[in-house]
């Protein structure tokens, strides 16, 4: 098995868009999803973890110059194959 843990891509969209290297807010969870076109709480449940990125989110994300749609998929996919695999072998 992979020791490679994926982070969700949450992960890294708050990092981009939500809080700054320090960990301070420099945009809220409201705004970018404004930003972005989806509701709040979509943005919200996709920052936790709690839901994947869309193919409608990476092509809004993409279209806001944040990445490859691809990327945000591809990230989306392995974080995906991992967890199950995960689970799989315990």
């Amino acid at each position: 098995m992979e020791i490679f843990n994926p982070s969700h891509p949450g992960e890294v969209i708050k990092a981009w868009l939500i809080e700054d290297e320090d960990g301070n807010k420099i945009n809220t969870v409201k705004e970018v999803a404004e930003t972005l076109g989806i509701h709040r709480t979509t943005l919200h449940r996709i920052l936790s973890g709690a839901m994947a990125v869309s193919t409608e989110v990476a092509v809004a994300l993409e279209s806001i110059e944040c990445g490859d749609a691809k990327l945000w998929l591809t990230m989306q996919m392995n974080y995906d194959l991992f967890q199950y695999k995960s689970q799989e072998v315990a």
